[in-house]
């Protein structure tokens, strides 16, 4: 509990155009029992404009705040960039590797029904990287690869269908008929060119030498590897949970 001095001490700070967080550290009280005593305080024009320049203040620390971790997470990316770009430029060589890369991004956007094979993303750069993965380990038959776009109204099919084309590298003609969303029009995501399903439909991908299989784990190997690429500390993965707790591991 606190004294009766307390409350009379933090409203005559608050009178003199004290803010909350000061009259705090002051008075080493609880912000929720200051922020109770004071809200009766009515304060003068001196007051309020000593509050207004520590807002003023406090955002000018904000804005600097940001500034410099926006800079220490450029510099940390940009090292990171660096790191990968060499590592995978050495690891690119081995086919095993890509597969494990191929198998990941399947893993994550990947329809969970082996029955065939279903990727769906609405980042192009992804979508990109998954095809020429599939397409660089894998003996594919370029005439089975099928795209659906999930598009909203607002959308131009056309321009939105060259668009995919070129990224997918695949021609139009292979492009199964546009789902249409229902949008409110509302919120539109700047550069947003919605959503495609890449459909492989011939089932020797999923033969002996499969995208995924379902397997115990994931070897030492391929996890060092993996957890490389991702700059993550290189802890050992007993299990990577599953379809129906199965586990999933890249293709051999």
């Amino acid at each position: 509990m606190y004294s009766k001095d307390h409350k009379e001490k933090a409203l005559e700070l608050r009178k003199q155009g004290y803010s909350i967080n000061e009259i705090v550290q002051k008075l080493g009280i609880a912000k929720g029992t200051a922020s109770v005593w004071v809200r009766s305080a009515v304060l003068d024009t001196a007051a309020q404009r000593r509050l207004k320049q520590r807002c003023e203040m406090g955002y000018r620390n904000l804005d600097r705040y940001r500034t410099t971790r926006k800079m220490l997470r450029s510099n940390r990316y940009r090292l990171l960039r660096k790191y990968l770009k060499t590592y995978v430029s050495r690891e690119a060589q081995d086919k095993h590797f890509l597969k494990c890369l191929c198998a990941f991004l399947f893993w994550a956007e990947g329809a969970k029904s082996l029955s065939v094979l279903h990727f769906t993303n609405s980042d192009p750069q992804m979508v990109k990287v998954f095809m020429s993965l599939l397409r660089s380990v894998y003996p594919i038959d370029e005439t089975k690869l099928r795209v659906i776009m999930h598009l909203h109204e607002h959308h131009s099919e056309a321009r939105t269908l060259n668009f995919w084309s070129k990224v997918t590298n695949v021609p139009k003609n292979r492009f199964n008929k546009t789902y249409v969303k229902p949008h409110t029009g509302i919120n539109k995501r700047v550069g947003y060119k919605g959503c495609v399903r890449i459909a492989y439909y011939l089932d020797q991908v999923y033969s002996s030498r499969p995208v995924v299989k379902l397997a115990s784990h994931l070897s030492p190997k391929e996890t060092f590897r993996v957890r490389a690429l991702a700059g993550l500390p290189n802890l050992a993965l007993k299990q990577i949970p599953g379809q129906s707790g199965a586990t999933i591991r890249a293709g051999i």
